[in-house]
């Protein structure tokens, strides 16, 4: 069985090789900085850092969520997304995002960690519910009914919605070097400390 970071840095030459192109070609590298599961968000950051290393690139860090709302919001007529991660021991990754024609979408909330009695949609109008937190806990939708205009639990963030969103960044110059890429995990601890015997 093949290690994982070979696996993933084949999928990488394989990408590359699909699409006629060259890490030498590329003007910057984006990844998915989070939030999310730790291991992925760790293996996103980690990937990215270790090819910008090696090819002097800079990198552009995305939000999950953010590149979750783009791709929501392009096979909708909704204006704008709130997404719902379920982040696991009772709590959710949650943030809104409007349609931009410049950005793709722009935040009208941070991304947060939230119990989901705690969640708060912002004052902005009709909302697309995006993402399987809101499937986890039903109890959100049911608060919001009146607001969400529909529900997309299945979506995932894609790749190509990550590319989209750091294109005007990358015009922008809002990119980071490797040695300063850092994950968003939004939870800083995943487990208590063990108590002394």
């Amino acid at each position: 069985m093949q290690a994982p970071s070979r696996t993933v840095y084949q999928w990488v030459q394989e990408l590359l090789a699909e699409t006629g192109t060259s890490l030498s070609e590329l003007d910057c590298i984006a990844f998915g900085a989070g939030p999310g599961s730790f291991t992925g968000v760790r293996v996103a950051v980690a990937l990215a850092q270790g090819l910008g290393y090696s090819t002097g690139l800079p990198l552009c860090p995305v939000s999950t969520l953010a590149a979750l709302a783009a791709g929501a919001l392009r096979n909708s007529v909704a204006d704008a997304a709130v997404c719902c991660l379920d982040a696991r021991l009772g709590e959710v990754y949650f943030g809104a995002y409007r349609r931009d024609p410049e950005e793709v979408v722009v935040a009208i909330t941070d991304d947060v960690l939230l119990k989901p009695e705690d969640v708060v949609l912002p004052d902005a109008g009709s909302f697309l519910a995006v993402g399987a937190g809101w499937a986890t806990y039903p109890q959100i939708t049911a608060r919001f009914q009146s607001l969400i205009i529909g529900c997309a639990a299945d979506c995932l963030p894609s790749a190509a919605d990550i590319a989209r969103l750091a294109r005007p960044r990358f015009f922008r110059g809002n990119l980071v070097t490797s040695a300063a890429a850092q994950p968003n995990y939004l939870r800083e601890r995943v487990a208590s400390p063990r108590e002394a015997d």
